[in-house]
């Protein structure tokens, strides 16, 4: 075949492929809006699932670079709890790193528990947090544990009264009070001003000793002292003893009532939080000391004034004791139970929503997924929450309930795993004695990665290569090729034609903007920016393709001029 012939053939071929890409950009304005996105979210789409088929599961890691807490100091009350809050620098630091490891260098002042701080007892610690991933990378607080002071004070006697009257040889029963109620391990010492009229013992157990009158005193003293003077806090109340006038009847024995009590006698309990008073029948009824002490083995847990006012504080096992105040050998003693309420908890995931299956929950969540995080709300104010996971190369699971979905598992295009969470009232999720404990199961399905997912922009390259600018690209392509085809090898031809090739550009961006307005078709819009982006597609295409040919022109050009010359005449 003749080459003038070849060239005849791609010269006629490429103009009806110009011809028939400008045909289709302008049928392609023309199509309503929901068409013409769909057909390149349709490409798109196939794209997308090809290179996500023959790639592995993308997942873009951010590294921490650093980490602080919301304070570099903080004060707490005995007793009180705070939670503390990791920022991570950058913010967008991948969850893979995120693991936190907390440490106190003095856990009987300041304990710390996935990072909540526990104020136990007065003093001070320096609580530390570590990434697990990285130990270089750390934060710390100074923590600061005071002591909550008494501010105000009352002393009575168990009858509301402030003065009393007392035979030789009976007794009665001081209560104080303190405000506010949790007062740190209050240190309270009675005192009698004449003890031949009157004693009071530490429990506050007044008992008349001789005629007379007397004052009887309460003391609060402070473990710590405020600018370098103690606190302390003095309340009194009068006592009158007479001689008896009756025989003094002792106590014989003591039934405590316990129908304050849930449960049957053999397991007695309350509920944290349960307050009230204790009674007891007191025999013979004609008993003339009357007056009778309770105490409990451990106040923490629950706490019994001497007059029977109790309160359940938390969760565990106390014995209970009431005494004749006279004679201490006249006891009778229960034990009592605290428990914490049905926990009641609810799970949720952020950005996904639990669904229920065999066995548990389920959830569908993309591999590489971050910032999701499990949310757990309970009838308790501080939840105990552990979690763990059946594969940690398909999803970790941190303490704090943050979930990192990693990948499929190979050969299948799903990766599927258990997560399970336990909820709990104490520290160690135990069950019985007391503790509640409620456990969850996810069925958590890890779903392939689409590679569109791992790379910032694709949709919107996918957008401009399959509309308008990939065509108008092609279009420059196209349209230097065939003026290229169609070249006389005259300069001025070639000029003129670099000239009708950027007007053809912008004047057919132009046309197809203006059929995209309502006039010629419905749901797009006409923009001058879009010219600019279609003529960004197609001139580069068109100068590149042209300006090469024209380069490449004036080199041949140069070539055959300078044989053509005859040699310089030697001098």
């Amino acid at each position: 075949m003749k080459k003038s012939k070849v060239k005849s053939i791609f010269k006629y071929l490429f103009l009806a492929l110009f011809l028939l890409e400008s045909l289709l950009l302008i049928v392609e304005a023309l199509l309503p809006g929901s068409e013409s996105s769909k057909n390149s979210n349709a490409v798109g789409g196939i794209i997308d699932d090809v290179l996500t088929d023959i790639s592995d599961d993308t997942i873009r890691e951010v590294k921490p670079e650093a980490i602080s807490l919301p304070h570099s100091e903080i004060t707490l009350a005995c007793g009180e709890i705070e939670p503390l809050e990791v920022r991570f620098s950058p913010a967008d630091t991948s969850v893979d790193y995120r693991r936190v490891l907390w440490s106190s260098d003095n856990e009987s002042a300041v304990g710390v528990q996935n990072g909540v701080l526990i104020a136990r007892a007065i003093g001070s610690a320096t609580v530390t947090a570590r990434l697990a991933s990285d130990d270089s990378i750390s934060a710390a607080v100074s923590v600061t544990v005071r002591e909550v002071v008494a501010a105000q004070m009352s002393l009575k006697f168990s009858d509301g009264t402030v003065s009393k009257e007392l035979s030789v040889g009976e007794t009665a029963l001081l209560e104080v009070k303190l405000e506010p109620e949790k007062v740190t391990d209050p240190i309270i010492l009675f005192s009698c001003t004449d003890p031949a009229i009157a004693t009071v013992d530490e429990d506050g157990v007044v008992k008349g000793v001789g005629p007379g009158k007397t004052q009887i005193s309460a003391n609060y003293i402070a473990h710590t002292s405020q600018d370098g003077v103690p606190v302390t806090l003095r309340k009194s109340v009068s006592v009158t003893v007479v001689d008896a006038s009756a025989p003094v009847v002792p106590i014989e024995e003591i039934e405590p009532d316990l129908s304050f009590l849930e449960g049957d006698q053999s397991a007695p309990y309350l509920y944290a939080g349960d307050s009230g008073k204790m009674n007891a029948e007191i025999l013979p009824q004609s008993a003339t000391q009357k007056q009778i002490v309770w105490e409990s083995s451990d106040p923490s847990v629950l706490s019994v004034t001497a007059a029977g006012e109790y309160k359940a504080l938390k969760k565990g096992t106390v014995t209970v004791s009431v005494r004749a105040a006279a004679n201490d050998k006249i006891t009778k003693r229960f034990g009592v139970e605290i428990r914490n309420r049905a926990l009641n908890a609810v799970l949720k995931l952020e950005g996904t929503d639990l669904g229920t299956g065999e066995g548990g929950y389920t959830a569908r969540i993309s591999a590489g997924a971050k910032n999701i995080r499990f949310n757990i709300s309970a009838d308790v104010e501080r939840p105990f929450v552990k979690y763990s996971s059946s594969d940690d190369t398909i999803a970790e699971i941190y303490e704090d309930g943050t979930l990192s979905t990693k990948k499929s598992s190979k050969g299948t295009k799903d990766g599927y795993v258990t997560i399970t969470v336990w909820v709990s009232d104490n520290a160690d999720f135990a069950q019985g004695d007391g503790d509640v404990t409620e456990q969850f199961t996810v069925l958590l399905t890890v779903q392939k990665q689409a590679f569109s997912e791992g790379v910032s922009g694709w949709g919107l390259l996918i957008r401009k290569l399959f509309g308008h600018f990939g065509a108008f690209l092609v279009l420059g392509v196209l349209a230097a090729t065939t003026a290229i085809l169609f070249d006389r090898k005259s300069w001025k031809v070639r000029l003129v034609l670099l000239a009708a090739l950027i007007v053809f550009g912008f004047t057919f961006a132009c046309l197809t903007e203006i059929l995209q307005t309502s006039l010629f078709t419905a749901g797009r819009g006409a923009s001058f920016d879009d010219v600019i982006i279609d003529c960004n597609g197609y001139l580069p295409a068109a100068l590149i393709v042209y300006g090469i040919f024209l380069v490449v022109s004036l080199i041949v050009w140069l070539v055959k001029r300078r044989k053509k010359s005859p040699p310089k005449e030697q001098q």
